[in-house]
């Protein structure tokens, strides 16, 4: 055999007696799932949707409560404004009422201030006296 066959023939050897290579990895493929995987995955799901459904209802009700909570905060802030507006508010005041029989007139007057809050003409029922001794309102 000459040089150049020999050397083919050596090449032609080697290739018949190299092995493939293998290596060893991982990889996420889809696989069927079995009967339990199945019954475990289902039950897992019912519990989380239970649970969802257990929030979603909490934040309802969080929602409601800040919403009033809100809406109280908003009522008070335009009783405020209505009070800086017309800077003044409406409270429970001491007065007194005083019957002029001469004038025929009644005037109800602060005592706080002795402002008159309002004055009016005495009804028939106002403008009679009473007996002298006799109590008020017979």
């Amino acid at each position: 055999m000459t040089k150049v066959a020999k050397e083919k023939d050596k090449k032609e050897k080697d290739k018949v007696e190299q092995k493939p290579r293998v290596d060893k990895y991982q990889s996420i493929l889809k696989c069927p799932l079995t009967s339990t995987e199945l019954l475990v995955y289902g039950s897992e799901m019912a519990d989380k949707q239970e649970e969802s459904n257990q929030l979603e209802e909490a934040l309802g009700a969080i929602k409601a409560e800040f919403k009033a909570k809100i809406e109280g905060a908003g009522s008070r802030i335009n009783e405020l404004a209505a009070k800086l507006r017309s800077k003044s508010e409406h409270r429970q005041v001491p007065c007194e009422r005083t019957y002029d029989y001469k004038a025929a007139t009644v005037i109800e007057r602060r005592t706080d201030t002795d402002a008159v809050v309002h004055s009016r003409v005495m009804t028939v029922e106002e403008s009679q006296l009473g007996l002298p001794g006799m109590p008020e309102g017979e």
